[in-house]
């Protein structure tokens, strides 16, 4: 009798997961701050060229806003307007109205009546011209031209319907701040190298000068003259810094030469020795002039040079004084 074999097998069935990324409703911005890969493929002339898109950036424009566009255009139908103002009906408006003239003052009334003539003058010389009102010389204020039409608001009763709607975080992250004055500046006609104002003036920038650590009560920096060497790499040496050639401008020491021993950061002073044999000193770092190699070889031996320079410049005045009298006789 032929004997029969029997196999047992085990088998796990695998369940398929979902790939797709679900995400919840409580989901926060860094979940969405997926990391971007960006691959290089060549660097030329300093210049890295990658897969990343290339965003061009364009000037932003805010454009000047000459009349407002108030929200009561948009009303179609005479209830809106009954049902925002709380009128019962037309005739109580105009009633309203007749109410309030007959109560102003003569002064009020005096005041509008400026107001027209003004408006009514500035439209008739703009028909003449053919321009606009903002480029005419007798400009009317911006505030005047575009006030709320008259009925809708009184002193005590504002209506913030009529404004515009209330700009959202997205409308705020399309301009960056430090772009928002140029912008306007732009919108309002101006570009760069032209004045603005009504003198169409170039107003330089003021630049802000830091009073130095450490200077006294009453006391100014000096007027430090210019290098005459042109030299730009001995330009970029002349720092303030360790054994550094330096001359002091002002104070007890004044006209003094000599090299930097040590710097005091949080006091600002300086401990210098000085060229002629003498006991080092310190002074405030705005008292010191750094000067070249040169300089200092040439003129940190004389003693009391400020009377020397003196005593050369009478001295070459009187020569070429000299030499002009001769010229002439």
């Amino acid at each position: 009798m032929e004997k029969k074999s029997f196999g047992f097998s085990f088998k796990k069935t695998k369940k398929h997961e979902s790939k797709v990324n679900l995400k919840t409703a409580f989901h926060t911005e860094d979940d969405e701050n997926v990391e971007k890969r960006e691959y290089v493929s060549a660097i030329s002339d300093r210049v890295i060229e990658s897969n990343a898109p290339t965003i061009e950036s364009k000037e932003l424009i805010i454009p000047l806003i000459v009349n407002n566009n108030w929200r009561i255009r948009e009303e179609k139908t005479n209830e809106d307007r009954k049902k925002r103002f709380k009128y019962e009906n037309v005739e109580e408006k105009v009633r309203t109205d007749a109410v309030e003239a007959s109560e102003k003052s003569e002064e009020q009334k005096l005041e509008e009546r400026a107001k027209r003539e003004l408006l009514k003058e500035a439209e008739i010389e703009n028909e003449s011209k053919g321009k606009q009102m903002v480029d005419n010389s007798k400009v009317i204020p911006l505030l005047l031209q575009n006030k709320i039409p008259e009925g809708f608001e009184t002193d005590d009763r504002l209506d913030v319907s009529l404004r515009a709607e209330e700009p959202t975080l997205a409308d705020y992250d399309k301009v960056p701040v430090e772009e928002f004055g140029l912008a306007m500046l732009r919108g309002m006609g101006w570009k760069p190298g032209s004045g603005v104002g009504k003198n169409n003036q170039i107003a330089k920038p003021i630049e802000v000068k830091i009073r130095p650590k450490g200077l006294g009560l009453g006391a100014e920096i000096p007027s430090w003259k210019q290098s005459k060497e042109n030299d730009k790499q001995q330009e970029e040496e002349l720092i303030l810094k360790l054994n550094a050639f330096v001359q002091i401008e002002i104070g007890e020491y004044s006209g003094t030469y000599g090299q930097i021993e040590a710097l005091d950061d949080e006091l600002s002073r300086a401990t210098i020795k000085p060229a002629i044999a003498g006991s080092c000193f310190t002074v405030p770092t705005a008292a010191l002039r750094v000067v070249s190699k040169q300089e200092y070889l040439k003129d940190s031996k004389v003693l009391n040079k400020a009377k020397f320079d003196e005593y050369k410049e009478r001295t070459d005045k009187r020569n070429a004084n000299y030499r002009e009298e001769r010229h002439h006789h």
